[in-house]
C-alpha cells in the first residue's frame, strides 16, 4: 500500500508519523507499518503448521506454539 504519511514533530522535536486513514500515530515507523495492515487486510505471516495468517509475526508465533506444545505452554 502506498502511504502518504503525515510526519509531524512532537513538543520534544521527535518525529511523529500519522496514519493517513485514521487518528493513529506513532514515533516508530515499524509500528505504523504494522498498524496499516489493519486497513489493508493483509496478513503476511502464515502459521507454518496450519497456514492461518496473521498481521503480526509475534501473534503468529504465539499461535504456532499451540500446535507443538501441550496447552500452548513453552
Amino acid at each position: 500500500m502506498e502511504m502518504n504519511l503525515l510526519i509531524l514533530r512532537d513538543d520534544s522535536g521527535r518525529k511523529v508519523r500519522q496514519c493517513p486513514m485514521c487518528p493513529y500515530s506513532s514515533h516508530q515507523k515499524g509500528r505504523l507499518r504494522d498498524h496499516m495492515l489493519t486497513h489493508t487486510g493483509e496478513r503476511p505471516h502464515p502459521c507454518p503448521y496450519c497456514g492461518r495468517r496473521f498481521t503480526q509475526k509475534s501473534t503468529m508465533r504465539r499461535h504456532a506454539i499451540t500446535h507443538v506444545s501441550p496447552l500452548g505452554e513453552l
